[in-house]
């Protein structure tokens, strides 16, 4: 996590639960993993540092939104550097009345 980030204890979260979820999230979108897999990871990374199962999604989403405005760049950079190593291998999508290629 970016060293000028806020102390997680003055958000609610103990630190390691924090960059558990973060770091998880964040690999996994670097991997080109889709949303579902990277939530999946984060929560899971969330559990085996001690989080608590009764809102781990909740608790996982929250600490995403946080990550994703107060260090946007950090937490979305990998992701954009697949995108951008893969854009011409990603086929285009047609329109939803056009049939598939």
């Amino acid at each position: 996590m970016p060293a000028n980030a806020l102390a997680a204890d003055d958000l609610g979260w103990p630190r390691d639960h924090l960059s558990a979820a973060g770091l998880a999230y964040r690999a996994a979108r670097g991997e080109g993993q889709d949303q579902l897999t990277c939530l999946a990871r984060a929560e899971a990374a969330y559990l085996a540092a001690g989080g608590d199962v009764r809102d781990a999604s909740a608790a996982v989403l929250a600490m995403l939104r946080y990550l994703g405005w107060a260090h946007g760049e950090w937490l979305f950079g990998p992701a954009q550097d697949w995108m951008d190593r893969h854009r011409a291998e990603v086929p285009a999508h047609p329109g939803p009345f056009e049939p598939p290629p």
